[in-house]
């Protein structure tokens, strides 16, 4: 049935572009152009968001930072000790040894951690200001 059809097709004139096949193209080649625009403008407000949540992200991993680091010197301090603190201690109050014996190597971390944390909590009244 084919063999039938394709002589008959191939004796078909082909039809003549629509009048309005130029314009609508032209038409479409100046939408692609507006959209790569567009997506060129979004795309650069996507990356000066992502910059400001970066900046919101910096004081968070500030005051983490810190928290971890006393948190970590007192887990050092609980560990070296041998043994876990105890609120109903025979060594909780004056004259008795303390839980866990703080050295100069122990305060300068404490006192590092605190700095941390202090930065990372006083951050967005700093960045607040340069905006």
């Amino acid at each position: 049935m084919m063999d039938d059809l394709t002589p008959l097709l191939s004796r078909l004139p082909e039809p003549p572009p629509p009048s309005t096949l130029t314009a609508s193209v032209m038409a479409r080649v100046h939408r692609e152009v507006e959209r790569k625009l567009e997506a060129e403008q979004t795309s650069g407000a996507a990356i000066a968001s992502r910059a400001g949540r970066l900046r919101e992200l910096q004081p968070w991993l500030w005051s983490c930072g810190g928290v971890a680091l006393v948190l970590l010197v007192f887990v050092n301090g609980w560990l070296s000790s041998g043994s876990l603190p105890s609120l109903t201690s025979a060594r909780i109050g004056v004259g008795h040894q303390g839980l866990m014996p703080v050295g100069p190597g122990v305060s300068v971390l404490l006192a590092l951690g605190l700095i941390v944390y202090l930065a990372g909590l006083f951050a967005p009244l700093r960045t607040g200001q340069r905006d």
